[in-house]
Order: C-alpha cells, then structure tokens, then sequence
C-alpha cells in the first residue's frame, strides 16, 4: 500500500491548524471566562466573608451596646428608686416635723391660755377676797374699835425698840418739828393728846403734830416723819393676807399654811 504524503501532510496541518483555530477560538475565551468567573466567585466569596465578619461585628457591637444599655437603664431606674424613696422619706419626715411643731405649738398654746385663764381666776379671787374683807372691815368699823385701834398703835410707840427706834428718833431730830399722823377715822381730842404724849419721850425738843384724815387707810393709823413711817392698821393684815393668798394660789414652794399675827398685834 502507497502512502500518500501529502494528504497526510495536509490532514496534520489541517488538524494543527483546527488546534490552534480551537485554542484561539474556544478553549482560550473558555478557559479566561472560566479564571474571570472563578476569580469573581472568590472575590464574591471573600466580599461576603468581609460583610458576615462586618455584620458579626456589627451584632456583637449591637448586643454589647444592649447589654450596656439595659445596664444604664437598670442603674439609672435603681438610682430614680432611691432618688424617689430618698425624697419620700425627707417629704414624710418633714411632715413629721411640720406635725410635730404644730402639736407643740398648739399644747404650748393651750398650755399658755390655761395659764392666763388660771392667772386670771387666781388674781380675780385674790382682788375679789382681798375687797371684800376690806368693805367688810370698812363696814364693821366703830368707835369701839376706832379706841382699841389708838391704844394699838400707842403701845407699839412705846413697845418700839433696837435700830426701827433709832431710826424713828433720828427722824423726829430732823424734822421740821411736825409730825403728820393719819387715820382712817377722824380722832378725838383726848386720841391726840395721847399719841402726842406718846411720841414726847422719844425726842426732846417740843413736837407739833398734824392730823389728817386718810381714805386709803382702812381702820389703822400712820406716822410719817422726814421719811420715816410707821403704820398700823388692818390693811396690814389684808396685805399679810393678799401675799399668803397668792402664794397659795400660785402654788409657791414656801407657802405657809397658816399665817399668826406678832404678839404686839391684836388678831381683828
């Protein structure tokens, strides 16, 4: 069998030829679409694996920021609750305060009016009592008593003794040689000659008296003298009362019960 070379030259030339016509027209445009699509997936892929670790970034932010917020949010709920209870408290304990400095005020008030209202009740039966003695005693005044009331008060003259007598001479020394001598009641003669001649042994230069007649003394006698006095008379004992009186009702510490005249006063 003959071999015919040129239909073998021409059959591998046609076939380098429709190899490179292959290479050129397809398995190269194949093969670059192919690297494009296989690098485009890639960077695909690693986009996506950018953006999976951005949003898992993202979501962990997010929940720390969560998390963080849900802890502001407790913190700052827990510190309203305090502020909330704290200013409750000080709101009640000032009310507490407020009420309690209103029932003070209001006992001290009460306390106050009970004792202007029991001053008052103790004064007025003071003034009541000490007034109606007085009219009483006013009432009940009479010669009889007017004559004892003058011996009282001459016995006393001459009973009179230690510094109250020095006092009363060295008045009667200085003065303008009169004496005033007062009297609830108008004296007789002979009422004046004795208190006159009681008062004699006291001083040695000749005296002068001047009697006068006093509203204010109830059923008792006064003598005043350069300053000096010395008085006797029932209002003494109406004072001696007014003051027992008062100690009683104000309920003083040294109240004494009983209040005894000195032996030199006769008991009216």
């Amino acid at each position: 069998m003959l071999i015919d070379w040129f239909t073998v030259i021409a059959q591998v030339l046609n076939f380098l030829l429709l190899l490179w016509l292959l290479k050129r027209l397809l398995f190269t445009p194949v093969l670059t679409a192919i690297d494009e699509r296989e690098n485009s997936i890639k960077t695909q892929i690693a986009e996506a694996e950018q953006k999976m670790t951005l949003a898992a970034a993202e979501k962990n932010t997010y929940h720390q920021k969560n998390k963080d917020f849900e802890v502001e949010r407790d913190t700052l709920l827990t510190e309203a609750t305090n502020t909330a209870n704290t200013k409750h408290k000080a709101l009640l304990e000032a009310a507490r305060i407020e009420a309690e400095a209103l029932r003070v005020h209001l006992e001290q008030s009460l306390k106050n009016d009970q004792q202007n209202i029991s001053r008052e009740i103790r004064e007025r039966t003071q003034q009541e009592v000490i007034a109606i003695s007085r009219k009483v005693l006013a009432d009940l005044a009479s010669t009889s008593l007017e004559e004892q009331i003058v011996a009282v008060f001459i016995r006393r003259l001459a009973q009179i003794k230690g510094e109250e007598k020095e006092r009363l001479i060295e008045s009667l020394t200085k003065a303008a040689k009169e004496i005033i001598i007062k009297s609830a009641f108008e004296l007789s003669l002979d009422q004046q000659a004795a208190i006159e001649k009681a008062i004699l042994p006291l001083t040695s230069d000749p005296i002068r008296c001047r009697f006068d007649i006093s509203s204010k003394t109830i059923s008792g006698i006064e003598l005043n003298v350069d300053g000096y006095k010395m008085a006797w008379s029932v209002a003494d004992y109406l004072d001696s009362l007014e003051k027992v009186l008062a100690e009683m009702l104000n309920g003083h510490p040294d109240f004494q019960a009983t209040s005894k005249p000195t032996k030199n006063e006769p008991t009216v």
